[in-house]
């Protein structure tokens, strides 16, 4: 199930905005990396109520990008998505919208999509463990043990 009612634009404000939380460098921008699936899995499946507010989002990111530049926010130049993501974390609200709780939010999504394992929806191909040096061994599943205290 995807995240429900999101148009277009706001699939593409949604796209341009995780790949401006982590956006493309040696390695893949989070889009490229599986994040909107990851995001549309744990919505979709595991937090359907946040599907209305997730849109209600990214629709005032784009309004805010359309009163500030012209422009919808997932045509702006990266130094502009950046600016306005900048500028609405700092600030907090903007007109009424408190868009600074909205964002965190999202940056805590799109990383937990970026690094989580794999097997979530995120993470296509690892990427982001063979970023950090963790070795992937197929077949190999990690088990934690407790630590038993004296």
């Amino acid at each position: 199930m995807l995240i429900e009612n999101l148009n277009d634009l706001q699939r593409a404000v949604l796209k341009a905005l995780v790949d401006r939380i982590i956006p493309a460098d040696d390695f893949p921008a989070a889009s490229e990396a599986g994040v909107v699936t990851y995001l549309d899995q744990l919505i979709g499946l595991r937090l359907p109520e946040r599907s209305a507010e997730i849109a209600v989002g990214l629709d005032a990111i784009d309004s805010v990008a359309e009163e500030t530049y012209n422009a919808s926010f997932a045509v702006l130049p990266v130094e502009d998505q950046d600016s306005l993501i900048s500028e609405l974390l700092s600030r907090g609200s903007l007109a009424n919208r408190n868009l600074s709780e909205f964002l965190s939010s999202m940056i805590n999504y799109a990383s937990e999509g970026y690094y989580a394992n794999p097997e979530n929806g995120g993470n296509v191909n690892s990427v982001s463990w063979k970023m950090i040096g963790f070795e992937v061994v197929e077949g190999v599943r990690l088990v934690t043990h407790s630590v038993e205290k004296s």
